[in-house]
């Protein structure tokens, strides 16, 4: 199950995934609309699961106080969850993955770097405050990190990725509701998959959580042959295979299985639908072949704009626009318009978007 599935079976009392990838609004995924606003944040390419993530550095930070999401908080007894990156350890500043208090400041929850290479959990209530500290990782790892508190046991835990929970007693109640609560102040990296719960997480789900899970998502493998019987092969993503959409998904990719081979001259010898962890291949490397005649069909996501390519060999020449002999023959609904339909009824990017084909281009040593 991809993370964001993950923790939404866990019915978190908020869910900020933190992967929107521009722009300063943070969206609650909870479905409770306790939206999140940014600050002075950039965005980067490589969360924990490959996707966005927003960088802090400066006066940078998250403000997760939504309307009514100070009233909702489970001070009683709660966990909070984040991802978190760290590029810089050096120094004793405090650097938070999340704070948050009342008015006056008497009772705070802290999670955040307390010293070089030292994380700490602290829980401040009217009286002394109940901290735990625990060595960390090196700086570029992602790590995941747990805060959790249970008012009427006098409890706190933490607990980091790998580790086992660690716990202190003598926490009092909240003293007043929470004025303000920001994820990544004085914060020198990457946060992501910030999250919040209205009651203590089991240890099976802290152990599940603890683990990212990028989206399931499936692969064909179609592999031809040519003339001089050597093979290639082509790649295409699509959506996770389940007993639920099988039949119709593999009507989808015999259909386009159908249309490679009506645009190329190698014979179709193996088809192969599976999820992506049970496929691999073995890439061509003979340079004097049919084989490498190809096309070359370049598309993109439709939701993320970014573009992809794949490669089919023992491309067909009389597929070719008569006017250009470089670009495959497009817009009279013949075999190369029926190609197109066939991928984007059933491709996805390498992220499980939709697709659309942008060109289709003859590439090649041989041409």
């Amino acid at each position: 199950m991809a993370q964001q599935a993950k923790i939404l079976a866990t019915a978190p009392l908020a869910y900020w995934p933190a992967n929107e990838g521009t722009g300063l609004a943070i969206a609650d995924a909870s479905g409770n609309a306790y939206h999140a606003t940014a600050s002075g944040i950039t965005w980067e390419k490589g969360g924990p699961g490959g996707d966005w993530s927003p960088v802090f550095a400066g006066a940078a930070y998250i403000n997760l106080l939504a309307a009514g999401l100070g009233a909702a908080w489970p001070y009683a007894s709660g966990t909070i969850m984040a991802w978190a990156k760290l590029t810089d350890w050096s120094g004793s500043t405090q650097r938070y993955i999340l704070r948050g208090y009342n008015d006056p400041i008497d009772s705070e929850y802290r999670l955040y770097k307390n010293a070089a290479n030292t994380f700490r959990a602290a829980y401040y209530p009217p009286s002394t405050p109940i901290g735990i500290n625990m060595t960390l990782f090196s700086p570029s790892d992602w790590f995941s990190v747990f805060y959790q508190w249970d008012v009427a046991a006098g409890k706190l835990w933490l607990k980091l990725a790998g580790r086992a929970k660690v716990e202190a007693s003598g926490i009092q109640a909240f003293a007043s509701d929470l004025i303000y609560l920001r994820a990544g102040t004085s914060w020198l990296g990457s946060l992501s998959d910030i999250a919040v719960w209205s009651r203590l997480l089991s240890d099976t789900e802290l152990s599940s959580l603890e683990v990212y899970s990028v989206a399931d998502k499936g692969k064909a493998i179609f592999t031809l042959m040519d003339y001089d019987s050597e093979k290639t092969a082509v790649q295409i993503h699509h959506v996770a295979l389940t007993a639920g959409n099988f039949a119709a998904t593999e009507t989808l990719l015999d259909a386009l299985r159908d249309a490679i081979a009506q645009m190329t001259l190698g014979t179709m010898v193996q088809t192969r639908y599976g999820n992506e962890d049970l496929l691999s291949i073995t890439p061509a490397s003979d340079e004097q072949a049919q084989r490498e005649a190809k096309w070359l069909v370049s598309y993109h996501d439709t939701t993320s704009l970014i573009s992809y390519s794949c490669e089919i060999g023992t491309a067909d020449f009389d597929q070719l626009d008569p006017g250009d002999r470089k670009h495959a023959h497009i817009g009279d609904a013949g075999i190369v318009d029926g190609f197109i339909t066939a991928f984007e009824a059933v491709a996805k990017s390498p992220t499980g978007g939709a697709v659309v084909v942008d060109e289709i281009t003859l590439v090649g040593r041989n041409v």
